[in-house]
């Protein structure tokens, strides 16, 4: 859903069914939303009526919403059975919480699970990133859909994106 703010998407989502549930919060102006196929056609005609755009996102599966209760479930059981992350050194943001992981290894594990079937609240992750000082975005891989979300998303920031080993070196550069 584009043209719309989050408040905005999260109220016709609720009218569209139960089944309807705002999953990644991208941009100030760009939401994604799962749900039961009745419910998306009808958040698609409420949203039109709002002024706003609904498309489809060619996607295999209803991420980050109910649907994937089973997959944090399976995820679960697999970092309780051997496989949880190490101890982090660093700060890494959950996108579940728009805050870092919590220190305590299996508070962080339930994060980590609850994530497949959470929202993914990236405006708020940008928001805390900022707060705390980053001032300074690099995507790297394929592509500049992230990069795209930081710009529309936050401003006095750096943004970058590299795809090869000598963009990499060349904002290395440029940063140093």
């Amino acid at each position: 859903v584009i043209k719309l703010d989050a408040a905005q998407v999260e109220n016709l989502a609720a009218q569209a069914g139960e089944d309807c549930w705002p999953v990644n919060y991208n941009s100030p102006q760009q939401m994604v939303v799962a749900g039961a196929p009745e419910a998306l056609q009808a958040l698609d005609d409420l949203v039109k009526e709002a002024g706003g755009r609904a498309m489809k996102v060619a996607v295999s599966g209803a991420f980050h919403s109910p649907y994937m209760a089973e997959a944090t479930e399976g995820l679960a059981t697999f970092i309780q059975d051997g496989h949880a992350p190490s101890p982090l050194l660093i700060p890494v943001m959950a996108n579940m919480t728009a805050a870092p992981y919590p220190a305590d290894p299996r508070a962080a594990s339930d994060v980590l699970a609850n994530q497949v079937s959470h929202a993914v609240r990236w405006v708020d992750t940008l928001h805390a990133l900022q707060d705390q000082g980053i001032d300074t975005f690099i995507e790297v891989g394929p592509g500049k859909t992230l990069s795209g979300l930081v710009k529309r998303t936050l401003s006095d920031v750096r943004v970058y994106s590299c795809e090869t080993a000598e963009q990499v070196a060349a904002i290395a550069d440029e940063l140093a």
